[in-house]
């Protein structure tokens, strides 16, 4: 009979590592907190939607070490024969599972810091920064971080090896914490999840922006939906006039950071945007668009100008709000639109805001235009599925008959505010025959749809295409003329990006930060104001600071964008452009691509020169661009709630800005 105390010392298997795991569960739960109380909303419905992500997620947080040290503890049981090769098995499990758990926590808390500091959870920008030399330095992180992250991992080690050691002590073996447990704590979990899941559908379904908000506070999060089934059966909720959004305390966003103010004024601009889909630079020629052409020669027109993004949603969102696209999220989250829509609103401007594709795809209907009211917009949603070729043109054609009826039909004693998204230019490149002003051109885009057909004679059908856009600019512009209001109308016409074929080894957008991409035209009529030529840098996120001063807005640009005033005669050093999870930092030299979404932790920095070439050596990339980083972090940050740039408050109010002990909330 063995001795007394061996039968009262706990046996190393499946108990102990049961009772170590539903310890540990704890600890990354509380590791989560941070996540929680960032997305923590009052209400029922979404108070239970964080508590269920929270339970769910902390799970799921934990699974790939269960998995592992699960693995390898069913592999140590497998040898039988070899009671010595058995125990170094599981001694392996038992130290796999606290190493991979103290690296899950913290994991969680480094993501907790990068989401309070940057706005974004761990990705690949966060690992180039570690592994690249100098890449920390780069943003303003001290030297001691590497010490402070040692300490941090040797306290999560030793939290874990005392819960290891609780797990073993005979009082906790003797209870009923155990493998059995899992039987009802597993189904619990994935109730919960499915909970979780089905309370975001409804959410989603609903546009509560209570619910969509809290979307992206846990890392690697994934939401489901299911607009395409509830719009098949008819049970998608259509959009409301009077979206509710998140406010006050609530809100992550700090937008704007001040109050805005106007000045009074006597006799208020009308505004009139015109917006070229994939309309690149170069299409703006006197053979292609010689009416916009015509009226860049007598306005301001900027060489240099790229939009905020490589697809439409971050180039018409970055035009509107004058921020960068990683914001875009939040601000659809919270059914947010942007200050100059405000303004407009608030001054009373009579709205017609056209578009020959869907408001509600992308989503502007629910962020830049969701405090419009539905008799406000006019798209094509009923033929948006429809295969002809010639939608887009006639669609055009229609919205823009309608813009000139309104000019004639308006109320003059208010002023108006026209914005226009033309689809001519998308692909397929639509035209009718007799506006080509560029032979041969492809007229089988069957081919084109697989990738084939000639990029050239693609290329010559687009401008064709864009060819007959202007015909409708004209129709306008003359609109205007007839109206008598070109003399106190500003008139903004741009594209929400570019456009390639083929010239650097991609075909239409949304894929590279290539100039053909996100090199577009911005023409801007300001009356009174003579000609201009502008060959410096500047982006879509300029156009809205240049406008509110126009309509009488006194707070500085700082105040609700990260851009500038175009007719101020300020320089950029640098553009900052988007996608989903990229952003690229040109300047007037190099293009620096870095991974900035929760999901690119794989994706890798990339350097190439102004025109795409690459250089591929990462340690220079964050040479060149060392001194714009910071400032690119920092505004990717601004605007959210509690933001204090590197120098505290004192750096912040001396570019114009309030901060939160301002008062300004």
């Amino acid at each position: 009979m063995p001795p007394q105390h061996a039968r009262r010392s706990p046996r190393l298997g499946a108990p102990i590592l049961a009772r170590y795991f539903l310890g540990s569960y704890v600890a990354v739960a509380i590791a989560t907190c941070p996540f929680l109380l960032n997305s923590w909303r009052t209400g029922a419905f979404a108070g239970f939607y964080s508590a269920s992500v929270f339970v769910s997620y902390s799970a799921f947080y934990l699974l790939p070490a269960v998995l592992v040290t699960g693995s390898a503890y069913l592999l140590s049981r497998a040898f039988r024969s070899s009671g010595k090769a058995r125990k170094s098995l599981t001694v392996a499990a038992y130290g796999c599972a606290l190493v991979l758990v103290t690296l899950v926590d913290f994991a969680l808390v480094v993501d907790a810091i990068v989401m309070r500091e940057f706005g974004f959870h761990l990705n690949g920008f966060v690992f180039n920064l570690v592994t690249t030399p100098g890449g920390i330095e780069s943003i303003g992180l001290g030297e001691t971080l590497g010490r402070t992250c040692s300490l941090v991992i040797f306290g999560l080690f030793c939290l874990q090896c005392a819960i290891f050691w609780a797990a073993q002590r005979p009082g906790i073996e003797q209870g009923r914490l155990g493998p059995k447990a899992y039987v009802y704590l597993v189904p619990a979990l994935l109730l919960v999840s499915a909970g979780e899941h089905l309370t975001y559908i409804l959410g989603d379904a609903r546009s509560d922006s209570e619910i969509l908000a809290q979307a992206n506070a846990f890392p690697l999060y994934r939401a489901s939906t299911a607009r395409k089934f509830l719009r098949k059966w008819g049970l998608e909720v259509g959009r409301d006039d009077d979206l509710q959004r998140v406010e006050g305390d609530a809100s992550p966003l700090d937008y704007p950071r001040h109050a805005i103010e106007l000045a009074p004024t006597t006799q208020p601009f009308n505004v009139v945007w015109l917006v070229g889909e994939s309309l690149r630079s170069d299409a703006l020629t006197p053979e292609i668009m010689p009416a916009t052409y015509g009226l860049s020669n007598r306005a301001w027109s900027f060489q240099r100008h790229y939009s905020g993004g490589n697809g439409t949603r971050m180039g018409v969102f970055s035009m509107f709000y004058g921020l960068t696209g990683p914001y875009w999220f939040s601000f659809l989250d919270e059914r947010r639109g942007p200050v100059l829509i405000d303004v407009l609103k608030d001054e009373n401007y009579q709205m017609h805001v056209s578009t020959s594709a869907r408001f509600s795809y992308p989503e502007f209907d629910r962020t830049v235009f969701a405090r419009l009211a539905n008799q406000d917009l006019h798209d094509s949603a009923y033929d948006y599925y429809s295969e002809s070729l010639d939608k887009g043109w006639k669609n055009d054609r229609k919205h823009t008959g309608e813009i000139v009826d309104f000019l004639k039909t308006r109320d003059r004693s208010r002023p108006f505010f026209v914005y226009m998204f033309f689809e001519s230019t998308h692909y397929r490149y639509y035209f009718p025959e007799e506006e080509a002003v560029r032979e041969p051109y492809l007229k089988d885009m069957k081919y084109a749809a697989l990738g084939g057909g000639d990029p050239q004679l693609l290329h010559n059908r687009y401008l064709n295409a864009a060819h007959h856009l202007d015909t409708q600019i004209a129709r306008i512009l003359a609109g205007l003329v007839e109206a008598g209001n070109l003399e106190d109308t500003i008139v903004i016409i741009t594209g929400d990006h570019g456009e390639e074929f083929m010239e650097k080894g991609r075909r239409g957008h949304n894929s590279e930060f290539h100039d053909e991409q996100v090199h577009v035209p911005l023409v801007l009529w300001v009356p009174g104001d003579s000609p201009h030529r502008v060959d410096s840098l500047t982006s879509h996120v300029d156009i809205a600071p240049t406008l509110l001063p126009l309509l009488g807005v006194k707070n500085p640009p700082q105040d609700y964008s990260l851009g500038h005033d175009l007719r101020g005669g300020e320089d950029r050093d640098y553009v900052v452009i988007a996608d989903w999870s990229r952003i690229a930092i040109l300047d007037r030299d190099y293009k620096l691509t870095i991974p900035v979404g929760g999901s690119g932790i794989l994706e890798k920095t990339q350097l190439t020169t102004h025109d795409d070439v690459a250089i591929g050596d990462v340690a220079r990339a964050f040479g060149v661009v060392r001194p714009k980083l910071a400032q690119v972090m920092s505004g990717l940050n601004r605007f959210r709630t509690g933001f204090i740039p590197p120098g505290g408050a004192e750096a912040l109010r001396e570019v114009g800005c309030s901060t939160p002990q301002d008062g300004n909330r």
